[in-house]
């Protein structure tokens, strides 16, 4: 069970830490170094926070249940917790003993010695080595812990180095005061210096405790989603031991149907878990249709409007202006009507729009002229449906308008399709059709077919 295992990895090195702690309590009795029992204390606490990394682990790997939905994956984020808040206590009484000793170097002499070096290299090679070892580990299984116990041997083994220099350069030049005033110096610089790693690794335990989101995490999300020409909402991203959770809102294109929706989704899912360098990810996409536009309601308002009326209408445009609306079209008129009557129809108009659509500032509307087409258009249509079962099996036209302006022929239809289909069947279809119009009324006729789900 604990064959290659982050568990398995953590006795070893929790094995190895005992050994050295004894040779370290050998050395420190031989010289009364603060330097050596900077390094002693360190490691009696890296014994207790080895044990505490084993706990943390085996409870990090427990499944998700009733009770923990989101699996137990803190436990290593409190477990570097604890391990930081080790560091810093024996921090607190290094720099305290440190600094008693600089004040009465008399009371608290030292004594160093060659076979000190000899000592210290030995846990030197060890450190080095165990914390390449867990260095590898903690990239292998995404653990937090196995990386805080590497930081902690590889802080000890350049500690370490740096007792060496300190008791080589003081057997060979200071004695009796002098030498606990250097080495109650260094003992104070090598506390100072497991203070700031210590404060690291609580600073990023403390992060994932709350929640905070990794680094580079939601902005390479919202990136993914608008390379798909959809708009990123809610990003929301956390990190529990080795596995990223994020959950985010996408609100995709709202003309696209349920199924592209899905296959939207995977693409999106796809090239996150693509983008981001983490072995773990839970990832929950919740797609919503675009809401619709304050322009894009005016413009559907005012269209309604003019079909409620019977009137013909192009190049409706809507724009905002100082918070408001204005509304510009040309509208058909019969070329044979007088001006006053044309001017009443357009006004009825505008009436409508002012009543029943707030915000609206000017409604421009141009009058043109069309004329009615002689051509019989329904025979065309009766005709194409006829010679072609499929279109009329697919499409059932409500409404005509034809008109013909300058020498234009418009044809407005509106048509029936079923609610099942999608916007790329239906646009074939219509294409279709429209093809076949132009063949029997020729390249002059504008048609424009306006598709309705039945």
């Amino acid at each position: 069970m604990l064959k290659n295992s982050p568990i398995r990895v953590a006795l070893i090195s929790l094995s190895i830490t005992i050994a050295i702690v004894v040779v370290r309590i050998i050395a420190f009795l031989i010289s009364n170094s603060l330097v050596i029992l900077a390094d002693t204390l360190h490691s009696l606490f890296d014994i207790l926070a080895g044990i505490i990394a084993i706990y943390a682990i085996k409870t990090a790997s427990k499944p998700p249940d009733k009770e923990h939905t989101y699996g137990h994956l803190k436990a290593e984020n409190l477990g570097s917790l604890y391990e930081a808040t080790l560091i810093l206590v024996v921090c607190i009484f290094i720099i305290y003993e440190s600094l008693s000793r600089l004040m009465e170097p008399s009371k608290n002499l030292v004594t160093y010695d060659y076979i000190l070096i000899f000592i210290l290299l030995f846990t030197l090679f060890a450190d080095l080595w165990r914390g390449s070892a867990l260095r590898k580990a903690s990239k292998k299984y995404s653990s937090l812990v196995l990386e805080g116990d590497s930081l902690h041997y590889f802080s000890d083994a350049s500690v370490t180095f740096s007792a060496i220099i300190v008791i080589s350069i003081g057997v060979l030049l200071f004695s009796g005061q002098s030498l606990t005033i250097l080495d109650s110096t260094a003992g104070l610089f090598i506390a100072s210096y497991f203070a700031y790693s210590g404060a690291r690794l609580a600073k990023r335990s403390i992060d994932d405790l709350l929640d905070r989101a990794p680094p580079g995490v939601i902005e390479k999300v919202q990136s993914v989603i608008k390379e798909v020409n959809c708009i990123p909402m809610q990003v929301r991203a956390r990190r529990a031991g080795n596995k990223v959770f994020i959950d985010c809102v996408v609100c995709t294109p709202s003309n696209i149907s349920h199924v592209q929706a899905h296959e939207l989704t995977e693409v999106i899912e796809k090239k996150i878990r693509t983008k981001l360098n983490y072995k773990e990810i839970d990832l929950v996409l919740h797609m919503e249709p675009m809401l619709q536009t304050r322009e894009e309601a005016v413009r559907k308002d005012v269209q309604k409007i003019i079909n409620d009326l019977g009137i013909s209408a192009h190049n409706l445009m809507v724009e905002e202006n100082e918070g408001k609306f204005d509304i510009r079209m040309h509208a058909e008129i019969p070329a044979r009507m007088g001006l006053n009557e044309a001017h009443d129809k357009v006004s009825m108009l505008e009436k409508r729009i002012r009543e029943e659509i707030s915000d609206i500032k000017n409604v421009i509307i141009h009058i043109e002229p069309y004329k009615e087409v002689q051509i019989d258009v329904r025979e065309a249509i009766k005709k194409i449906l006829q010679l072609n079962p499929s279109l009329a099996q697919n499409m059932k036209m409500k409404s005509l308008v034809t008109s013909k302006i300058q020498d234009k022929v418009y044809l407005d239809l509106v048509c029936d399709f079923s609610k099942s289909m999608t916007v790329e069947e239906v646009h074939k279809i219509t294409a279709s059709f429209e093809s076949l119009l132009r063949e029997l009324l020729g390249d002059d006729v504008i048609v424009t077919i306006h598709q309705e789900p039945a």
